[in-house]
């Protein structure tokens, strides 16, 4: 994430809006393929179990993540928005 957090605050920060987009584009792809690797991986480590528990509080926590986001997001870019511009 860090590697992928330098080029965003500095295309976010440019002129250049297809940089910006390719590079947000990138941080996405990056973020969906670890969050699909883990995902694999960690059912085939953990026994049946452990596994479908662990799957369940998975999913209920990326539901509620997938809810406040938006709401924690909203705040966030204006307020980047506002420091940048002053």
């Amino acid at each position: 994430m860090t590697v992928i957090g330098g080029p965003l605050v500095v295309s976010y920060c440019s002129e250049y809006h297809v940089v910006t987009v390719a590079t947000l584009l990138t941080g996405k792809a990056f973020i969906t393929m670890a969050y699909n690797i883990a995902y694999l991986y960690g059912s085939e480590i953990f026994p049946t179990e452990v596994r479908n528990v662990g799957i369940g509080i998975a999913s209920m926590m990326e539901d509620i993540g997938g809810f406040v986001a938006p709401l924690v997001a909203g705040p966030l870019v204006t307020l980047i928005i506002i420091v940048i511009k002053y």
